[in-house]
């Protein structure tokens, strides 16, 4: 095209499409889901290309005005270049629908997948939940005190269940990180001895 307007327009669509396909792998390569930044900087330069498609339409609208006026007084050549211009019109106007084409399945695909593996963590955190509610019951079932304790010198417990207010008069969160007392200072000084030898085999 002898048209600089022009030329410049079809580079800078070009530059836009370019930015459009590095976006689109910066959101969907990763696994994870793409921040709402990216999303409004991908549709910014969206919009960006269909203004320019826009720009283009016009101008290419105003090439093909100018080459009917030459047309009457012009040779065949410029037949030629008339219908050259409105190939490279269509080109252009195809190639765009088809990476727009590429880019909704791609959406959709991605989309897709998101959605599976949403599915995929809730069936997990539901299995983690139904493991728990039965570690739960058997723990509240058991005729003793279950519990879990640090190894250092006074048996700090981070774990205590419920049954500690029946054995030892306290609440497991009274007990736990000895944050009213000490499961240590509860047993008789006399007996301290052998149970930390006993709970040491």
């Amino acid at each position: 095209f002898e048209d600089l307007s022009f030329k410049l327009s079809v580079q800078r669509l070009q530059e836009l499409l370019g930015e459009y396909r590095a976006q689109f792998g910066k959101i969907f390569v990763k696994n994870t889901a793409p921040s709402d930044s990216l999303i409004k900087e991908w549709n910014h330069t969206y919009g960006h290309i269909s203004d320019q498609n826009e720009v283009i339409e016009v101008e290419l609208n105003k090439l093909i005005t100018k080459q009917s006026q030459i047309f009457r007084y012009a040779q065949l050549g410029l037949v030629v270049s008339s219908i050259l211009l409105t190939l490279v019109a269509i080109f252009i106007f195809f190639r765009y629908e088809n990476q727009s084409a590429a880019y909704l399945r791609k959406i959709e695909e991605a989309s897709n997948n998101l959605a599976i593996g949403s599915r995929k963590t809730t069936r997990a955190e539901e299995a983690l939940h139904e493991s728990q509610r039965k570690l739960n019951t058997l723990i509240n079932n058991l005729p003793g005190l279950v519990y879990r304790f640090k190894a250092d010198s006074i048996w700090s417990m981070n774990f205590v269940s419920d049954k500690s207010v029946v054995i030892t008069g306290y609440r497991p969160e009274q007990l736990i990180d000895d944050k009213e007392i000490s499961y240590y200072n509860l047993i008789h000084q006399d007996d301290r001895k052998k149970i930390f030898e006993q709970v040491q085999k």
